[in-house]
């Protein structure tokens, strides 16, 4: 783990890694854990990120450069597909890094931080800014055939979701309100959309079945 670390963060940041905002993990996940409705996954990498300075996983001048877009670069370059996965601000972040996947999910994510009630405590030009770059690389990911589910219940993020430049068909809502992955896991449907998803990812990696059967 700490060479990971330090690959991802330089060697002078070992010194207080206590106070970095992003904490990774890297490990494989075994295919006797990852059946579902039939399905059955190969060996997969997992790099699971939290920012725990609530910064949207974005760089200011006033906070921490997470630089996260050129890092993410550096490592989907080494892979066939590759998925990002994001809930709330998290969805953010896998929705501002979209056009470095082959698919995205996200569940009831902020976008437009000018309006969420949820936001870091940046000033509005620089979130406006951030919408923005949110929006312009959503375009580029859909115009290369990147694959989008966008999970929503009925409220508040239905109205974001409306905002992006997003197929229709790549947007689900869901006839419920609160925290909709949370909501989704209780009821036994997000663990097999997961499944499902990189199930289909894997078989596109392989060559049985093409890009766009998605």
């Amino acid at each position: 783990f700490s060479s990971l670390f330090r690959k991802l963060h330089g060697e002078k940041s070992m010194e207080n890694d206590g106070e970095h905002f992003a904490s990774t993990a890297w490990l494989l996940a075994p295919p006797y854990n990852c059946r579902s409705n039939g399905e059955v996954l190969g060996d997969f990498d997992v790099l699971s990120l939290c920012d725990t300075a609530a910064q949207w996983y974005a760089d200011a001048t006033e906070r921490e450069q997470l630089k996260l877009e050129d890092k993410l670069q550096k490592f989907v370059k080494d892979y066939r597909r590759v998925v990002f996965l994001g809930v709330s601000m998290g969805g953010f972040a896998a929705l501002s890094n979209s056009h470095l996947a082959s698919s995205v999910l996200v569940f009831g994510p902020q976008t437009d931080l000018t309006i969420s009630h949820l936001r870091p405590g940046f000033d509005p030009e620089h979130l406006s800014r951030l919408y923005e770059n949110l929006r312009k690389n959503v375009r580029a990911a859909v115009s290369s055939g990147v694959q989008f589910q966008y999970h929503v219940g009925i409220e508040e993020h239905l109205a974001y979701a409306r905002r992006l430049p997003l197929p229709r068909s790549s947007i689900f809502i869901h006839p419920i309100e609160g925290r909709i992955a949370r909501l989704l896991e209780r009821v036994g449907i997000l663990w097999p959309l997961l499944v499902r998803t990189l199930a289909q990812e894997q078989r596109i990696a392989r060559g049985a079945v093409p890009a766009d059967s998605l």
